[in-house]
């Protein structure tokens, strides 16, 4: 009996001690602490914050002011031609900054903008016209890369908005633009890698090795494109259309667009050379409502056995131009294919 009582006893202060209300704790600080605690730790944080950012804007605008009219000393320098930068500032930004931080691939990359960059055709703009331009040039820059020393690889992508290039082909088949590429003394370094974006870009392209007889002009606008720069080639694509009010407008009616390679480097010649085997270019072409018998005449020649005069046509063309040699021809080999 005296066990059974125990027993019930127990049962029942148990039953009491969970009926029994649980007291609440006082909060640590009351709301109008806790406002007080914010306000007195992370706004001046924030404020810091900004304030950081602020300076670190303003020293780097001072910086790329200054170094704007040197950059474009050395590049007229390199080139042999006037080159004109408007200015040079960082496209840096709250938004920006807070975005790439969580982004891995974009951690340490600075935007460095270029505005009204142009490159005379001669020596000076007074005595030649323009050979390339741009509105807007970014080059988005990595530190990391800069600091590790792999300077070939620091631009990770370049922005063109607006450029314009003018493109002159000799009667020997070599464009303007090789003579912008001046041989390296001493062995060969790491070739520079990026990815390089086209928005809404003209060329003006005049050709004076066409099978066309005297030399041919096209224009094109609403230029978008996109460019691989690898270490053994570029890989590219590309869009247009004829630029209203010119020729090519009449010779193509609708968009055309491309993409291909493009070898770098000469075979045998560096670590990064290509392969023996690899062609210098290879492109294929799309273009809609194009002028056939002018383009037909443009790469294979004259054809009067054909007899189309008027004929237009959706087209695709293969340009392939193998590796120069002693036997090879120096002409690209051209394969034309109607599409309607």
């Amino acid at each position: 009996m005296g066990s059974a009582r125990v027993s019930v006893s127990g049962a029942a202060s148990r039953r009491a001690f969970r009926r029994a209300p649980r007291r609440r704790r006082p909060p640590l600080l009351t709301l109008p602490q806790r406002l007080a605690a914010f306000l007195l730790l992370v706004v001046p944080a924030v404020v810091l914050g900004v304030r950081f950012f602020n300076d670190t804007e303003d020293r780097l605008n001072a910086v790329l002011r200054q170094a704007a009219p040197l950059a474009e000393a050395e590049l007229t320098r390199a080139l042999g031609r006037e080159v004109r930068i408007g200015a040079l500032t960082p496209d840096l930004s709250v938004r920006t900054l807070l975005r790439d931080f969580f982004r891995r691939a974009s951690l340490g990359v600075i935007p460095v903008t270029a505005t009204d960059v142009a490159v005379a055709a001669g020596a000076t703009f007074g005595s030649s016209p323009t050979l390339a331009s741009a509105r807007r040039a970014v080059a988005f820059v990595s530190i990391p890369k800069l600091i590790a020393g792999r300077t070939n690889e620091a631009v990770e992508r370049v922005l063109l908005e607006e450029p314009y290039l003018l493109l002159v082909r000799d009667r020997t088949g070599r464009l303007n633009l090789q003579d912008l590429i001046k041989p390296r003394k001493g062995p060969p370094g790491k070739p520079f890698v990026t990815r390089v974006d086209v928005e809404q870009g003209t060329l003006r392209f005049v050709d004076f090795a066409s099978k066309v007889r005297g030399g041919q002009t096209n224009d094109l606008d609403r230029i978008d494109a996109a460019a691989d720069v690898g270490a053994r080639s570029i890989r590219f694509t590309a869009s247009a259309r004829g630029k209203p009010g010119t020729a090519t407008a009449r010779r193509l009616g609708g968009p055309v667009s491309a993409e291909g390679t493009v070898g770098r480097g000469t075979p045998g010649q560096g670590e990064f050379a290509p392969g023996a085997g690899t062609a210098r270019y290879l492109a294929n072409v799309r273009a809609r409502d194009a002028d056939a018998a002018y383009w037909l005449s443009y790469f294979v020649g004259e054809q009067p056995t054909l007899g189309q005069r008027a004929a237009r046509a959706d087209a695709r063309v293969t340009l392939l131009a193998p590796r120069a040699s002693a036997r090879a021809a120096r002409s690209p080999s051209v394969g034309c294919s109607p599409t309607k």
